[in-house]
């Protein structure tokens, strides 16, 4: 198996490298347009969808992944893709409707201070990226991995092009921005015809069936995405609440800076590792799986260091590349939450043991109380170190995360057990 994940690793690679690219390109594009009181106002508005998107997705998307691989083996494809087609568009209707009701209170109450058409973008995004991400995740579990990685690029790609145009179009940053983020998940969609094939959900009995089965192992799986989407936005909202808006800007700017290249590396390592994990467990081979995540967690750990010390060592370098000069106030952030995203993706790793087990309650419970961790850090830095105490925060709690993540993993399945022979054959390249 780890020819097949040493293939998979190249190609998902070059894909991030290209996301990558696009993502910073579209970071200083973003930061040159705006001031940072305007960057705060996107950066919220953008994290309330991606949360929404992602909560409301997380039992259909993480299910499709735990079971297709069943439906492969067992010839069932056709008839799981119709009944998980009829719950996608019903899952993609409640998104929408869920942002606009609570990006509108946000927005009524003061918290989120955009226009009209800022809030009607954002709405759109967030049915459109609700439709992308389950299409996405919907191909990357049949290992179309060339399609996945062209439709990844794309959505990044073109959101790049159209945030360069802003600065041309005499209209608010924060619209225009919240349009072209919209434009990203639909254009690709209709490209492929995907809005087409779209139906009415009849909910038939074989329909009704999966959505219990997938509710079922999924339903403590949207605690669990709850508690770690809070964990990566939470910062943001209470720094909005306990400071001001400039402040916002500043963090959320460098945060991207410090947390895309680890990120990015740890998504590779997932979306990698994550099919062959469950087609190894489901053919009764526990060891290979368990190998398999330490070997995927030890080259993430190895990969991401020289990121790390670059970004230490050249701060300013890589910054002015990065990054509008107005935001380097900011930059002290960078190592704190460099650390976080390294943690972050190690026990994002290690959660496959849980998932794996069919322990995914105790996996949310896990994460809620990561992100209590957090919440009350937070309270107490917040006031005294602004910023810096954000950063502060979010490292020790990630850090504290894996621990527990990783102890109750051995608990379960004597996970630890299992580093000494991955690190061994990840050497031999077995």
């Amino acid at each position: 198996m780890w020819r097949y994940f040493s293939g998979d690793f190249m190609i998902y690679t070059s894909s991030k490298i290209l996301v990558g690219l696009s993502s910073f390109v579209l970071l200083r594009l973003l930061t040159h347009t705006m001031v940072p009181d305007q960057y705060a106002l996107y950066a919220l508005t953008f994290a309330i969808v991606t949360f929404l998107t992602t909560v409301m997705n997380s039992f259909l998307t993480n299910s499709i992944i735990r079971f297709l691989p069943n439906a492969l083996e067992g010839g069932t494809q056709r008839r799981f893709d119709f009944a998980a087609s009829e719950i996608a568009v019903l899952v993609a209707i409640l998104t929408t409707g869920t942002t606009a009701v609570i990006l509108g209170a946000l927005v009524i109450f003061g918290f989120v201070q955009i226009s009209l058409p800022a809030w009607a973008a954002a709405t759109i995004a967030a049915g459109a990226g609700s439709a992308f991400q389950i299409f996405c995740v919907h191909i990357y579990a049949n290992r179309k991995r060339i399609l996945y990685s062209v439709l990844l690029v794309a959505q990044v790609a073109l959101f790049a092009v159209g945030a360069a145009t802003i600065p041309l179009i005499n209209a608010d940053p924060v619209d225009l921005a919240l349009l072209f983020l919209a434009l990203s998940f639909i254009l690709p969609l209709i490209a492929l015809g995907m809005p087409l094939s779209l139906r009415r959900p009849r909910f038939s009995k074989a329909t009704k069936d999966l959505a219990r089965k997938f509710l079922q192992y999924g339903a403590p799986l949207i605690m669990l995405n709850v508690a770690v989407q809070l964990n990566t936005y939470l910062d943001q909202f209470m720094l909005r609440a306990m400071t001001d808006l400039h402040q916002v800007g500043l963090y959320a700017a460098n945060y991207v800076v410090a947390d895309k290249i680890i990120y990015a590396l740890a998504s590779v390592m997932a979306v990698t590792v994550g099919p062959l994990i469950f087609r190894e467990w489901e053919r009764g081979n526990a060891g290979e799986s368990y190998q398999m995540i330490w070997r995927s967690m030890l080259l993430f750990v190895v990969l991401s260091m020289p990121a790390m010390v670059a970004m230490l060592w050249f701060p300013e370098q890589i910054l002015a590349l990065l990054i509008d000069a107005q935001y380097a106030d900011g930059r002290v952030i960078i190592p704190y939450v460099m650390s976080a995203a390294l943690f972050s993706g190690l026990a994002s790793m290690a959660a496959y043991v849980h998932t794996l087990l069919m322990r995914t309650k105790e996996l949310a419970l896990i994460y809620i109380s990561g992100t209590g961790m957090n919440f009350v850090l937070n309270l107490v830095f917040i006031p005294r170190l602004g910023l810096m105490g954000c950063a502060f925060s979010t490292c020790i709690s990630f850090v504290l995360l894996f621990v527990l993540i990783v102890w109750r993993a051995h608990y379960h399945g004597g996970f630890l057990g299992h580093a000494k022979a991955s690190a061994y054959s990840l050497l031999r390249r077995e």
